[in-house]
Formats: structure tokens, sequence, C-alpha cells
């Protein structure tokens, strides 16, 4: 999208000037685009590079995730499974901000199910700054978040103490 590279290209050059359009105050897309504009050069190709190591990070995080969980075999069918879904092929190389956000989603939940099955606090911490950072990419799911862990806390009928490991640095990022 040519209002997310122009962005970043403000950014690259000094202009945090913001926009009146909801797509130009993206910072968790726009920094890193400008991080690689100014490492790579400004062109497409350096443009684009955000959203292909977002897809990419995904991948490798859900075989993460898959692994920790349930094993070796479940862990590379999950990444072949990702890897070749033509949406996320055809995201990976285009300038959107949907392979970062989904990256984001997606760590929020595999850090919170990976800190639900073993209560270690690092990993509701993880959760919640992959939440937090959400609002940078696109601040109008990160409220979609809530109802998801209201739903869960219903379906246990509890509230634990490690989720504010997760709330806290949602709400500070």
């Amino acid at each position: 999208d040519v209002t997310y590279a122009a962005a970043a290209l403000n950014l690259l050059q000094g202009d945090w000037t913001p926009s009146n359009y909801s797509g130009g105050q993206r910072y968790g897309l726009h920094i890193p685009m400008a991080v690689f504009m100014f490492f790579f050069g400004t062109s497409e190709f350096a443009a684009n590079l955000w959203p292909l190591v977002a897809s990419i990070g995904e991948i490798a995080l859900m075989w993460w995730f898959a692994m920790r969980m349930y094993g070796s075999r479940v862990a590379w069918l999950c990444a072949l499974v990702i890897a070749t879904l033509p949406l996320h092929v055809n995201f990976a190389g285009r300038i959107l901000a949907d392979p970062p956000l989904t990256l984001l989603v997606s760590a929020t939940f595999a850090f919170f199910i990976v800190g639900e099955s073993n209560r270690k606090t690092g990993y509701y911490l993880l959760a919640g700054i992959a939440a937090g950072l959400t609002f940078w990419v696109k601040p109008s799911v990160t409220p979609l978040l809530v109802p998801v862990f209201l739903a869960y806390a219903a379906f246990l009928r509890q509230f634990r103490k490690e989720w504010l490991w997760l709330v806290a640095p949602a709400l500070i990022v």
C-alpha cells in the first residue's frame, strides 16, 4: 500500500507529523519498514521486507508453539500448512499491516496458551507485550482480543493472578 510506504519514508526522513488517515498512524508497521529502508534503501523490496519477515516469523512461532504443545510431527505439519496457505503467501509479499498483525495476534494466543500449560509468568508477559503491540499495527483489532480472554475466564469461572502479567504489559505498551 502506497500510504504505508509513504508513511515509513516520512519517518525515515525524520517527519513524524501525524496523519489524518488511520493507516498513517500505524507505527508498528511504519517504524520497522523505515528500519528496513534505512538498511536496504528506499525501494519496494525494502518496504516489503517487514511483512515478509513477519510472515516467516509467524510460521516459526507456530512451529515453536506446536512443537512445545504437541511434538515434532505436528509442528512440521503446522508450519507447512501455514507456509503454503495461499492467503499467507500472498500477504507475505505485499505492503500490508496484516502479516505483522497476524504475527502479534498469534503470539498473544500462543504465549498465553503455553503460559497456561506451565504457569510460567514469562509467557504471560510475552503474551501481554504482543497484545499491546497489536495496537501499534492496527488499533481497531486490539479491543477484539479482550472478549476472547473474558470468555476464557468465564469458561474457567476464575481469574488467575498470573494473568496480570498479560494485562499490565498490554496496557503499558
